[in-house]
């Protein structure tokens, strides 16, 4: 069975061509598709996770409502508002940041947390000047909640500390202030005062927003420059597992009236697009495959039909109907098994060489992940045995009178 499955494939070399050229490149259409826009999907996450870490704790945020304000007026009396209040009270300052820590380090689940604190200040040299947000940070243990050491090309995070008015400044910020590494620039509080700081270092993250509105110093400085010493406004997490953020950030905000949220939490409109993404990318491989499969049908179909003079041979000396289900069905699993094999090696060829394309500030990003390579054999030779399986059972409903018949 499977000799002769063998010899009707070469019987018929340009039709088991084109149904082998069909199946390999719907395999390495699938696992180049669905590599680029994975890997996409995780350059973009990771810098959200690594960037920000896994969980933020910050002062609480309360909506002022009707309710809210129950008691504060007129108390037992009923109150009627001509507009209803609305808005919302914020805290500038987390109030429990030494309570916060000292339970942190006892959680199993976190790997490490550290403290910031943040405001939108306004920085100059000479007659330039830009709104930034100013952002403390703890040199030490920064580096193990994010990855914010990594974009350091000039400078080291760790000359935060060696002064109390040293700063890391944005590439693209450096560029607006005409500016450079040891050069002295202003940061202006909130009260007008100005403190000039020196430029220790300089970062670029690969987002040109961030790099012209960030500035790094350390805790102490920040908070000298705000004058909010002791202040801190976040304290930020990292946690063994970023998946399980979201329900750990609930846990732990049953026990204080802070705002714990996890990254997804904070980025649930990015991670619906990405979801979005992958809707449309599933809707046009299959697709793709589903006009693969017509083709193999189709060649697959006429093969029965130019077949059917041999099929009544085979038939008349013994062969069954199931028989011939089987031997057509073993030529769609033959060419499916070999076109999704070169599908393989297509898309890991084509991967590697996409991976080497650069595109402005980064090259183009690639997944390798083995179950995108699993997926895409597993649906293009399943797609193709379905499809294989119709012309087959045709073939089966075949009798060798009707044929000769037919032929005669």
């Amino acid at each position: 069975m499977f000799e002769l499955a063998i010899k009707y494939i070469f019987s018929r070399k340009l039709q088991s061509l084109l149904m082998l050229i069909g199946v390999a490149f719907g395999c390495g259409g699938y696992i180049v598709f669905t590599s680029i826009q994975t890997g996409f999907q995780n350059f973009l996450k990771e810098r959200l996770i690594e960037n920000n870490g896994h969980i933020t704790i910050r002062s609480r945020e309360d909506y002022i409502t009707p309710d809210s304000l129950t008691g504060v007026f007129f108390q037992g009396k009923n109150i009627y508002w001509i507009t209803e209040p609305s808005g919302k009270r914020s805290h500038d300052y987390l109030q429990g940041a030494w309570y916060w820590q000292k339970r942190l380090e006892t959680l199993p689940c976190v790997v490490a947390n550290t403290r910031r604190i943040e405001a939108t200040t306004t920085c100059s040299r000479g007659s330039f000047s830009r709104s930034i947000t100013l952002r403390g940070i703890d040199p030490v243990n920064e580096p193990k909640v994010t990855n914010i050491a990594e974009d350091i090309i000039e400078g080291k995070l760790q000359a935060l500390s060696s002064g109390n008015n040293m700063v890391i400044v944005g590439v693209e910020l450096l560029k607006f202030l005409g500016a450079k590494v040891n050069d002295t620039i202003n940061i202006i509080n909130s009260g007008g005062h100005v403190y000039p700081v020196k430029v220790a270092g300089v970062y670029s993250s690969g987002d040109r927003r961030n790099d012209e509105l960030l500035v790094l110093g350390s805790i102490t400085t920040v908070q000298n420059i705000l004058e909010s010493p002791g202040k801190i406004t976040k304290i930020v997490v990292k946690t063994v597992d970023a998946n399980k953020a979201a329900s750990f950030a609930q846990e732990l905000s049953q026990y204080s009236y802070d705002k714990v949220e996890s990254w997804d939490q904070a980025n649930i409109n990015f991670l619906s697009m990405t979801k979005q993404q992958s809707l449309i990318r599933q809707i046009t491989m299959f697709t793709f495959i589903l006009v693969v499969s017509f083709g193999i049908y189709n060649v697959l179909n006429m093969m029965v039909h130019q077949k059917q003079r041999e099929i009544a041979i085979l038939r008349s000396i013994g062969y069954t109907s199931g028989d011939t289900v089987i031997l057509f069905l073993l030529q769609g699993a033959f060419i499916s098994i070999a076109g999704g094999i070169i599908g393989l090696v297509i898309g890991y060829v084509a991967c590697r060489y996409i991976e080497t394309i650069k595109l402005p500030g980064r090259p183009m990003m690639v997944a390798w992940d083995i179950a995108i390579y699993l997926w895409g054999f597993m649906l293009v030779v399943t797609s193709a045995l379905i499809a294989s399986f119709l012309p087959a059972k045709n073939a089966g409903k075949l009798s060798p009178i009707e044929i000769i018949r037919r032929t005669e």
